[in-house]
């Protein structure tokens, strides 16, 4: 038989919440048959601002804890900042919440590089050091850095498909989720196939 729990709840004095669900449209604009954004309003909450919770399923759970901490909170079930269906809200966000349990914590944030996935999303407000095009069979020679440097892959728009493969990670891009990141760290060779923009940018710590 199915346990029942007792949802846990935050109320505040004076702070009205206002729900609202939406689905989310990929970077080509299509609609996203999966994951579904919901947004809260709260009149005289304490933090003010926009704020972006991506959560696994276990986030669900604390939606009625935080959101009415918020003046304007984004809960969307997404690991992946690099995501095309991210790209608006992350825009949007003064603030950024990531949470993920313990269960999953090699698979998001050990045996991938997270960070290198929030560079993708950001990476129109970074300056690049370096920036060009390549094509089926080019290569691009990078140098070993010590540095907080990635290198960001795009797809030329109009494309059907493109792949990127550096140290022994391949991304397959797509117009729905066209744009990916690698940490520069170890210097290497970088292959590609279809037409890429890439960026090289330095981050700050």
């Amino acid at each position: 038989a199915a346990e029942k729990t007792m949802e846990l709840e935050t109320r505040l004095p004076g702070v009205e919440l206002v729900r609202e669900e939406r689905g989310l449209r990929t970077a080509a604009g299509n609609e996203h048959d999966k994951v579904v954004a919901v947004d809260f309003a709260s009149a005289d909450a304490p933090v003010e601002g926009g704020t972006l919770v991506m959560h696994d399923s276990y986030g669900w759970a604390l939606i009625p804890m935080l959101a009415p901490y918020f003046s304007q909170a984004v809960f969307i079930a997404e690991s992946d900042p690099s995501a095309g269906h991210m790209q608006d809200d992350l825009a949007a966000a003064d603030t950024v919440i990531f949470q993920i349990v313990q269960r999953s914590l090699h698979e998001a944030l050990l045996d991938r590089d997270l960070a290198a996935d929030f560079v993708a999303a950001y990476g129109e407000a970074l300056p690049a050091t370096e920036e060009g095009t390549r094509e089926t069979g080019q290569r691009l020679e990078l140098e070993a850095t010590e540095d907080d440097v990635y290198v960001i892959v795009e797809m030329k728009p109009g494309s059907d498909a493109a792949e990127v493969a550096y140290n022994d990670v391949t991304s397959k891009l797509n117009p729905d989720s066209p744009r990916s990141a690698y940490y520069v760290g170890p210097g290497g060779t970088m292959y590609f196939a279809g037409v890429v923009d890439y960026r090289i940018v330095s981050v700050d710590r």
